[in-house]
């Protein structure tokens, strides 16, 4: 069967797509919705793979590293708006800066607390990129350092997707904590019962109906941006920082256009469906046991970084008397992105913090991409 799909990359193409169709499908049901989309689609595609009925390596692989990672980052940040986020964004954007702070202070520790030896840098790079901007940010930052070590890639992302999960837990919980409610003055009422008008709007947008003169005009531009980039990073001689070119381009468009871009809806999705294909390539790659073998210093490495962005955030956002909801959506924005801060924040009644949560979010995408790639030649 191996052989199979080895030689016929159409079949390797349709059986991928199929596998992300399916998952995007169990991702509407309340048990899988938990358990996330990339790890769903690493799990099957690892479990495939390892029984040889796909391969671990084929050329449509390097097409989706090569094209497909690029081209993705950017549709994810055509909502980008710098301005809009800075100006709606209140004291939640404070907290998300010092969670992000808290994030690189944690991973500097973990590369001193755990051997990680000649990958110090490029663990450091995406686990730094995915606890300020979500799991889209480390296979960017992938992409950009070149990290393709397969079974360590693999049990990254395992690892990044489990505590992702522990952590989202923690934050539910500590909104029913006598300890740490007293010392934020927090009552459960707070910044509830009020008005949601923009994430209703942005509500109103997804609904509308699919375009394919805005899907082809997103998917054309983000090519143009990408060969843009990758001509100013030849030109200068800095392959890693192709990148943060794209990133600085699009966000640049994205905040001087006021909201043009955002018209442009089918380039999420869209972006999602490459990213997600991504998982499917990376889960094909990882040899099970391996990954496995590697997991458990990745494990005490993740779980650093986060106790220590928490602290951090906790503790810095009592001088700067920060309220506790404030705090914990804006955690949620920087360790696993906008829609489960979103979702938290709404779940809670917090109404007022929904915007916040989706700009503060938004600005983890740019940010996290950034501060990968410099702590992977700062700390390289």
């Amino acid at each position: 069967m191996v052989e199979f799909f080895q030689l016929n990359n159409t079949a390797l193409w349709a059986l991928l797509l199929l596998i992300c169709a399916l998952v995007l499908k169990l991702e509407t049901l309340r048990f899988y919705r938990n358990l996330g989309g990339p790890v769903i689609i690493m799990v099957i595609t690892a479990l495939l793979s390892n029984v040889g009925v796909i391969p671990k390596a084929a050329d449509s692989y390097n097409v989706i590293w090569t094209y497909f990672v690029p081209i993705a980052v950017v549709l994810l940040l055509f909502n980008a708006n710098l301005k809009k986020i800075f100006s709606e964004s209140g004291s939640v954007l404070l907290a998300f800066m010092l969670g992000a702070i808290g994030t690189v202070i944690g991973v500097f520790l973990g590369i001193n607390f755990f051997p990680l030896g000649e990958h110090a840098n490029v663990l450091a790079a995406v686990f730094s990129a995915t606890y300020i901007g979500g799991s889209a940010n480390f296979v960017a930052v992938a992409e950009a350092i070149n990290f393709t070590e397969p079974d360590l890639v693999g049990a990254s992302l395992a690892v990044d997707a489990v505590f992702g999960v522990v952590f989202l837990t923690i934050l539910m919980i500590i909104p029913a904590s006598k300890f740490i409610t007293k010392r934020f003055n927090h009552s459960k009422g707070d910044f509830q019962d009020k008005a949601v008008t923009e994430y209703v709007k942005d509500a109103e947008k997804i609904e509308k109906p699919f375009s394919p003169l805005n899907a082809t005009t997103a998917v054309g531009l983000a090519f143009c941006i990408v060969t843009v980039s990758d001509f100013i990073t030849q030109s200068v001689n800095l392959p890693t920082f192709s990148l943060i070119f794209s990133t600085i381009i699009i966000v640049t468009i994205a905040s001087l256009t006021n909201g043009r871009l955002d018209k442009l809806t089918e380039a999420f999705p869209i972006g999602m469906i490459f990213m997600y294909l991504f998982f499917a390539v990376m889960g094909a790659s990882v040899d099970i046991l391996k990954m496995i073998q590697s997991g458990f210093v990745l494990a005490g490495f993740a779980a650093t970084i986060l106790i220590c962005h928490l602290i951090f955030l906790l503790s810095a956002s009592r001088f700067f008397q920060l309220r506790l909801p404030e705090i914990i959506v804006a955690s949620n924005a920087c360790i696993l992105g906008p829609p489960t801060a979103a979702a938290m924040a709404s779940a809670n009644g917090w109404n007022s913090l929904i915007t916040p949560a989706i700009l503060c979010g938004t600005l983890g995408y740019v940010i996290a991409n950034v501060t990968g790639v410099f702590l992977f030649n700062f700390i390289g």
